[in-house]
């Protein structure tokens, strides 16, 4: 049998969780709901608003009742904030959400130094202050932190190596606790995430923690990334390292005379150097995949060229993704994805050309995130936690 300060914590996350799904509910409907007495749901709504998580207003609703007008309970969206952070190559990029998990502010840092762990993580504290300063939220109100990373972490805050940053054996997590130096009782609760993962769970995140279907998320800058989420939760494989379609191989050739570990990975073909090999062969004059969008934009045949090639190596990485995972939806982020915006038919054709015979295309689309993807997946990731949704194994959130 549970101790009461548990099923209290239990019944008072279950609470939370109903107003984020609900929306503003009286205390007979939160007692109704989820199968407690009334006097129990009292005591709940109580003792949530004492400590400033819901706010008890007068009910507002222009539904016909009889009486008198009652009051509603809902979550107080400024109570709590929720901060994301994505370590790109080249910038910081910060988001904040409110209890409500829907997005407050975002601000992206371009780095000015070398992209060092000391001075990428010394940004990261400076950033957020200026972010609630410049929106007039306070500090005191952030409860937890997310961080992504391009390469591979561990949970505990260990970055293994990020590649694309020339990491390795970073303990960002302790960094990250002495630049922000929280007291004990009040501590800075975070979470680490490979940024791919974080994108992912961006895009399939909705507020009631529950999603169908598997996604697969292409994260497409420097390198390229997969995040894959299915049932609402990130797949991480057996050692945490799935989805490093980047570095696959599919453009060999199997003769006994070929050496296919010399063979181009995936990111050598599609990523934003392969982009830019492709504008130098072809005579296109483009120092970036956003110069090459522009030209396309404004008719340039070169660069049409340039885009047919990509667009035929993507859709042999999409099309082998989906007879592996079969995924309902692929989304194509990160800056060099934008080169889908020239031709997105001509991506799902190639595509549907592998496919056709024996498996349905599935929906590519571009992300809805932009840039700002992993920033908003570990925010959210973190909302997710710290708000209840997954922090009680087994437990059903809804009556």
């Amino acid at each position: 049998m549970a101790a009461p300060r548990l099923l209290r914590t239990i019944n008072e996350t279950r609470v939370l969780n109903l107003l984020l799904e609900r929306g503003p509910r009286s205390r007979a409907d939160i007692a109704r709901d989820l199968q407690v007495t009334r006097s129990t749901a009292s005591a709940l709504v109580a003792s949530l608003v004492e400590r400033g998580l819901v706010l008890e207003t007068e009910e507002t609703s222009t539904a016909e009742r009889i009486g008198r007008p009652g009051f509603v309970v809902k979550l107080n969206r400024a109570s709590r904030t929720y901060v994301g952070v994505d370590i790109a190559v080249s910038e910081l990029r910060i988001v904040a959400l409110d209890m409500q998990a829907d997005l407050i502010a975002s601000l992206t840092i371009p780095y000015t130094d070398p992209a060092t762990p000391d001075y990428v993580v010394g940004l990261i504290r400076p950033g957020v202050e200026q972010l609630l300063a410049d929106h007039g939220l306070d500090m005191d109100a952030v409860e937890a932190l997310g961080v992504a990373i391009p390469g591979l972490v561990e949970t505990d805050g260990l970055i293994v190596f990020a590649p694309n940053l020339n990491w390795r054996s970073i303990d960002i997590k302790a960094m990250i606790e002495k630049a922000f130096d929280r007291p004990s009782d009040r501590p800075l609760h975070l979470h680490f995430d490979n940024d791919a993962n974080a994108c992912a769970l961006s895009e399939g995140y909705d507020q009631h923690g529950r999603n169908a279907g598997t996604l697969a998320y292409f994260l497409m800058e420097i390198g390229v990334g997969l995040g894959i989420l299915h049932e609402g939760q990130v797949f991480r494989g057996f050692e945490g390292v799935a989805g490093e379609i980047g570095h696959g191989r599919f453009f060999c050739s199997l003769g006994d005379e070929q050496d296919n570990a010399a063979t181009p990975t995936f990111e050598e073909t599609v990523g934003r150097e392969a982009v830019l090999r492709l504008c130098r062969k072809g005579g296109v004059e483009a120092s970036s995949v956003s110069e090459v969008v522009a030209l396309a934009e404004a008719g340039d045949e070169g660069v049409r060229g340039v885009f047919d090639v990509w667009a035929r190596r993507l859709a042999i990485g999409v099309a082998n993704l989906a007879v592996i995972l079969n995924p309902s939806e692929i989304v194509l982020g990160g800056k060099t994805a934008a080169m889908f915006s020239i031709d997105p038919k001509r991506v799902h054709d190639e595509a549907n050309r592998h496919l056709r015979f024996m498996f349905k295309t599935p929906t590519i689309r571009a992300s809805s995130r932009g840039v700002l993807a992993a920033s908003f997946g570990v925010a959210y990731a973190v909302h997710r936690q710290r708000f209840g949704v997954a922090d009680v194994p087994g437990l059903s959130l809804t009556a």
